[in-house]
């Protein structure tokens, strides 16, 4: 990880396999929330978040990343972000998606009992190499119900196309 970015995250992976890259943060926060969990079940409530827990929760989308004939396409599932709260941008080989946005209760006198990243300022840059080239230029992207579609049309060489090999007999 270089400066917060992902990059060269390969699009090869096994059946049913998510494509979202893991990190340790999101792996120490799932962890702190099953404990959380767990004390709020049998004790009735859950030991305070310690603050510097709170400052390592970090928010990575959940992102699929697929070829077609003629486009690659990203999916990044990013509830809560607004359109101006997402950019994207692409080069011929790669595409980098971010998002900002600021907590939503925003009270100097409050007493924190459960932490993740849905009400907590937080922010995301996610960068990939992609599979072949494609033309930046008529990338559309689109934000629905909390999901970001990437369509990155493939340049004309890089097109799939098949060729026909005469098999000779020796």
């Amino acid at each position: 990880m270089l400066g917060g970015v992902k990059s060269g995250n390969e699009i090869a992976h096994r059946p049913g396999e998510s494509l979202a890259p893991k990190s340790v943060w999101n792996e120490l926060g799932d962890l702190w929330q099953r404990i959380e969990n767990m004390f709020t079940r049998y004790f009735g409530s859950a030991p305070r978040v310690p603050a510097d827990l709170k400052e390592s929760i970090v928010f990575e989308p959940d992102i699929d990343l697929f070829e077609t004939e003629d486009q690659v396409t990203l999916i990044a599932a990013v509830p809560g972000y607004k359109l101006s709260e997402i950019s994207v941008e692409a080069e011929p080989q790669s595409v980098t998606i971010q998002g900002k946005h600021e907590e939503f209760a925003k009270e100097e006198k409050k007493t924190l009992h459960r932490m993740s990243w849905v009400s907590s300022d937080n922010c995301f840059c996610n960068a990939f190499t992609l599979p072949c080239e494609i033309d930046p230029k008529k990338i559309k992207a689109t934000l629905r119900d909390g999901v970001l579609k990437v369509e990155m049309p493939k340049t004309e060489q890089s097109r799939a196309k098949t060729v026909k090999v005469a098999v000779e007999a020796k």
